[in-house]
């Protein structure tokens, strides 16, 4: 009987392997590159002479920060699931310690852009909102 009638029947340990990393793997790597992008906009930023408010300057410090240890915590997950537990496939089935913290980065992450945004659009003056709504949504006028 030959390998190949032995995993005829269903999938073989190097397929499941391969479709539970596939997505991971690119993922980190368009991660990574874009991780590259927000650097060079972040050392842009601190090195511009802008005289936003110390809260704004903040704000865009603490996302930074925690996008570095987004960031490294991804790449961690993936080198310890492609390279500390390579030919172990039993490994996949529970996550890597820097699991929840990940999830954890992008919460904070999302919070604070959105209750950045939330700002801005409220700050943006009620002119601007009324005109906006009076435009795009006569019908809705209350």
């Amino acid at each position: 009987m030959s390998e190949r009638d032995v995993n005829a029947g269903g999938p073989s340990d190097s397929n499941v392997i391969a479709q539970a990393l596939g997505g991971p793997l690119i993922g980190t790597f368009v991660n990574t590159y874009l991780y590259g992008l927000v650097t060079f906009q972040f050392l842009k930023y601190t090195r511009a002479k802008f005289r936003d408010p110390f809260s704004l300057r903040l704000t865009v410090a603490m996302l930074f920060v925690l996008d570095t240890a987004h960031s490294i915590s991804g790449v961690y997950i993936v080198y310890d699931i492609c390279v500390v537990d390579y030919a172990n496939p039993s490994s996949i089935g529970g996550p890597p310690w820097t699991y929840p913290f990940t999830m954890l980065a992008s919460a904070v992450e999302t919070f604070l852009t959105q209750a950045f945004l939330i700002y801005r659009i409220s700050a943006s003056g009620d002119s601007v909102k009324t005109s906006y709504w009076q435009e795009h949504a006569p019908s809705l006028r209350w």
